[in-house]
């Protein structure tokens, strides 16, 4: 095989090397954004629970309160009714210290209430930080599983045709190749200009490239070729 063939085929591999490695790097940053999004969003779920936690505590502290300040209510009316007590005074200091803890009980529930109503707030807020997650790990998992169609397999290949290409010949072409935007072999335009820069290409490289012989063009000094 000439040498313009192994290069031609060698800039194909390495033109598929290329687009593979930026789609790979595309989408390797893609899932680290995903990943932080995840992050994120898995605070914010933590978050909630956290918050639902101590309410869920305050909110059994303030039973357990309530149900303690009944037993007292429940045992100063037992000794209000008992007719043990005669003094008017002692009457009217219980029957306030009862009318207090009734009012108490009743600001606890209302604080109990108001801590209901925030944790059924909390709870759907959660739910919907959780669908958002659900969302989140489907893209991530959408992504992450275009990594392995990216794995580049012709390395050994490309091996190969550089060790049949000149060295010399194998330095100007990764040159162009990096300089001339993966473009360092093209074909003639119209059997008569470079593919690349437009220059016209005298008669004489003109029926070189013809017999597959090295031509480069003499303004962008890419390789040149013809289809056959």
């Amino acid at each position: 095989m000439p040498i313009l063939d192994d290069l031609i085929e060698l800039q194909k591999l390495e033109g598929i090397k290329t687009i593979n490695l930026n789609k790979k790097d595309e989408i390797s940053y893609i899932i680290k954004k995903i990943s932080l999004k995840k992050t994120a969003k898995v605070k914010e779920i933590d978050n909630i629970k956290e918050e639902i936690h101590i309410n869920e505590v305050e909110l059994k502290d303030l039973d357990l309160s309530v149900e303690s300040i009944r037993v007292k209510i429940k045992q100063n009316e037992a000794v209000l009714f008992s007719g043990k007590i005669t003094s008017a005074k002692e009457v009217a200091f219980k029957s306030q210290e009862i009318t207090n803890m009734k009012k108490h009980i009743s600001e606890m529930e209302d604080k109990s209430l108001l801590l209901m109503e925030t944790m059924e707030t909390q709870q759907t807020q959660k739910k919907v930080k959780e669908q958002e997650l659900n969302s989140i790990n489907t893209e991530l998992t959408t992504q992450e599983s275009l990594l392995p169609s990216l794995i580049y397999n012709d390395e050994e290949l490309i091996t190969d045709l550089k060790e049949k290409i000149p060295q010399d010949i194998l330095r100007e072409f990764y040159y162009l190749f990096k300089d001339k935007g993966g473009y360092a072999v093209v074909s003639l335009k119209d059997n008569l200009y470079c593919g690349g820069c437009g220059v016209n290409v005298p008669g004489k490289s003109q029926l070189l490239i013809q017999k597959r012989e090295l031509v480069r063009c003499e303004s962008c000094h890419r390789f040149l070729y013809n289809y056959r």
